[in-house]
């Protein structure tokens, strides 16, 4: 989408691959024989980001999700992100494991026109957390059942966006974005529950398990993003999907 673009007879095959450095302060101590304590300081240094050629605007190839770019570009824009981050690890010992940890952090860039502002990825901060427990039970016949329970839990800031302009979004009849202010409005907080039931079966020639997973378990209507709809006549959100359960069976040998 970004090097093969043509625009008025011209194409982007020229452009260089973006580049970054890379800066880690790390810092790590076992807790005891299956579970560590990590904390990380780093800097991502970010140059030769894809811009606008042409004029001094805001867009940035840092900034994209999907769709085809439109534009004549060149590589003279820059970007940095920079944060902390602490987190705890505990190993499966048989019985039950969990990772989390949370992240505080930045995301700037700076398009052609030489202006940083926060990037569409600037939630301002991170938390994870994914654990599981197992159950097993050996059968009087040397086969081995086992039930499962497993839980993820993902909070994060709010990913950027661009103010709509409604009025000339209305006379255009298509999606006007406000000039000069990109990424400047944050959306809700992103929070997401996942969850997943399984039972396994060791035989001594194969195994086999049955798997629940229910994915946003708690149906949390998460923003994707806003538009504006002519035919309502006024600016939309659209939501991330909701609960989505998914059952599965497998056979290994």
């Amino acid at each position: 989408q970004l090097y093969y673009a043509i625009v008025r007879n011209t194409n982007n095959e020229n452009l260089d691959l973006a580049k970054s450095n890379h800066y880690v302060l790390s810092y790590e101590k076992r807790l005891n024989i299956s579970t560590k304590l990590k904390a990380e300081v780093y800097y991502q240094d970010l140059f030769d980001i894809a811009v606008r050629r042409d004029g001094a605007t805001d867009f940035s190839a840092l900034n994209l999700l999907e769709g085809f770019v439109r534009e004549p570009l060149n590589n003279e824009g820059t970007g940095r992100n920079y944060g902390i981050e602490l987190g705890v690890e505990k190993y499966f010992n048989g019985e039950f494991f969990y990772l989390s940890n949370v992240s505080i952090y930045q995301s700037k860039y700076t398009g052609s026109d030489g202006i940083e502002r926060d990037s569409r990825f600037a939630g301002n901060y991170t938390f994870n957390f994914t654990g599981g427990k197992e159950w097993s039970k050996e059968k009087d016949n040397g086969r081995l059942r086992t039930w499962g329970l497993n839980l993820r839990l993902v909070a994060l800031g709010g990913f950027r966006e661009t103010p709509i302009d409604e009025m000339a979004s209305e006379l255009a009849q298509n999606t006007v974005f406000v000039q000069g202010q990109a990424f400047s409005l944050q959306q809700a907080a992103y929070f997401r529950t996942d969850l997943r039931i399984y039972l396994r079966k060791n035989k001594p020639n194969r195994s086999s398990m049955w798997a629940l997973d229910i994915q946003n378990a708690s149906n949390q209507e998460n923003a994707a993003f806003r538009y504006f709809d002519t035919l309502q006549g006024q600016i939309v959100q659209r939501n991330q999907l909701g609960i989505i359960p998914i059952l599965s069976y497998r056979v290994s040998y």
